[in-house]
């Protein structure tokens, strides 16, 4: 492929393959071909973030930002970093940039729940875990992350899905 968006799209495989490194490869020759593409940027700094190379990963989200100030992607993969380096409430703002771009994604919310959560800030967690479980029906994938978060994540989850929290079993109320 010689456009930016096929690297991009190659790369995305390769990094679903396991192949944080060579996907990476992928994501320097899309920016390389389009210095423009915020996407390239977003997900280079994607793979960054996997090879631990998180300063290289904020430079490359910092990057996609500025080219596109709308690219929710980059908000939420920037705030997933800065939880995976312990930067908790830097993590939030990132998370609430996010939301404010697309309220309709789940993932946001579930994952500034986690972050809410390690800043202790419990009954923000489980408010944000049953927002991600009443947007679009969501409950089900935030069951299966919640199933394989640490317990101490599950118990908290497990509490917001309660009828008190708008969200009961068998459904969002």
């Amino acid at each position: 492929p010689e456009r930016g968006s096929g690297y991009k799209n190659r790369g995305f495989v390769v990094d679903k393959m396991g192949d944080a490194r060579a996907s990476g490869a992928d994501y320097d020759r899309a920016i390389e071909l389009d210095p423009t593409f915020a996407a390239g940027y977003n997900n280079r700094g994607m793979s960054k973030t996997k090879l631990g190379d998180y300063e290289g990963a904020f430079a490359d989200y910092d990057q996609a930002l500025f080219i596109d100030p709308g690219c929710r992607e980059a908000y939420f993969n920037r705030g997933c970093t800065k939880q995976a380096v312990g930067n908790y409430k830097s993590a939030i703002g990132d998370f609430d940039a996010a939301i404010s771009i697309d309220p309709k994604w789940p993932h946001i919310y579930f994952s500034r729940g986690v972050a809410k959560f390690n800043v202790g800030d419990y009954a923000g967690a489980m408010a944000d875990y049953a927002q991600a479980a009443r947007v679009g029906q969501e409950n089900e994938v935030c069951q299966k992350q919640a199933r394989h978060s640490r317990p101490r994540y599950r118990r908290w989850f497990s509490r917001c899905m309660t009828p008190a929290y708008g969200v009961g079993e068998g459904g969002v109320h």
